[in-house]
């Protein structure tokens, strides 16, 4: 015989509490002869459940923005140049710092001609680099 449906069915709730109160309600339970839950249940209620003035974890949704019908590798090995450039600049702009040389126009030219070609690629893509 299947069990009858309720309107407010029981769902499982997860706590943390000292473990002194767990072995207290055990062993009350246990003297009254009932299960853990059903005395949980009987000598709870929300008035009397004080805040540890924690707040609950932020979980972000995990579902991503849709992306154009790229490919997803295509898309990773792109976001590795862009790092790989940045990281170029970076070292650019740091030995500049110090004074304009020769080497780091060098860099910078090949660094403006490598944007030129991936805004290119970009365009024959349909999209234009923002």
């Amino acid at each position: 015989m299947a069990r009858p449906r309720s309107d407010d069915p029981l769902v499982p709730l997860t706590l943390r509490v000292p473990s002194s109160v767990k072995d207290d309600f055990v062993a009350q339970a246990r003297a009254e002869g009932v299960t853990r839950s059903d005395f949980f249940r009987r000598h709870v209620s929300v008035a009397e459940v004080r805040p540890q003035g924690k707040l609950p974890p932020r979980r972000r949704e995990k579902s991503l923005a849709p992306v154009s019908g790229a490919d997803p590798a295509l898309l990773r090995q792109c976001a590795a140049w862009g790092n790989n450039l940045n990281q170029i600049a970076r070292r650019v702009n740091e030995f500049s710092a110090n004074g304009v040389t020769p080497e780091s126009i060098d860099v910078l030219t090949c660094l403006l001609r490598i944007e030129r070609g991936v805004e290119q690629i970009a365009i024959s893509a349909g999209r234009a680099c923002t």
